[in-house]
């Protein structure tokens, strides 16, 4: 799964031919040449599903670079967007195909919640395990953020919580709950 914005043809034939599969969003000024319409639905009848096309297509110009045979899947979201997706995956539906993207983008929103919500804009390991480790860690703290907020019922965010922690991370625990309570406040 890799962004739009890095899509490289000779990458992409590079993972085919090294049998890793791909999916990825098609940039909007790509050179497409369809090869073959797999679906197609009738102009004059409302979508079944929410796929518009699925083709198979290459990418890039005929006399500089083209690209093995991928598949284009386009896609027409519930708000009205339409997606372009391509891919070396030809034994999923094409359903399945903008599922994956969407489930890989939720985690994406989530990486990019924690990274701003929690700091993590420096990795202290260049290592798997250890970059692992600080995303566990930080895992966990958000974990035991929830806690706190449950355990004092406060309306609060966790990233509210968390302030208070970055203020009072000083203070005693006991003095650090009693200002958490009286933080809290009720509308009522």
């Amino acid at each position: 799964m890799f962004d739009k914005a890095y899509i490289k043809y000779d990458l992409m034939d590079y993972f085919t031919e090294n049998q890793y599969y791909f999916i990825s969003r098609l940039k909007d000024n790509a050179l497409v040449t369809i090869l073959r319409e797999d679906i197609t639905p009738p102009a004059d009848q409302p979508f079944v599903s929410q796929v518009i096309a699925d083709q198979r297509v290459q990418l890039g110009k005929p006399k500089t670079y083209q690209t093995k045979e991928y598949r284009l899947v386009t896609y027409l979201d519930d708000k009205g967007n339409i997606y372009k997706f391509i891919t070396d995956r030809f034994d999923l539906p094409p359903e399945k195909i903008a599922e994956i993207y969407k489930n890989c983008w939720q985690i994406e929103l989530f990486f990019r919640y924690i990274k701003h919500q929690f700091k993590i804009t420096k990795m202290y390991s260049t290592n798997e395990q250890g970059v692992k480790n600080q995303v566990y860690l930080t895992l966990i703290a958000i974990l035991l953020l929830e806690l706190v907020r449950i355990r004092t019922k406060s309306p609060n965010t966790i990233t509210i919580i968390k302030s208070y922690f970055d203020i009072l991370k000083f203070e005693s625990s006991e003095k650090f709950y009693q200002k958490i309570k009286a933080i809290h406040y009720s509308p009522t």
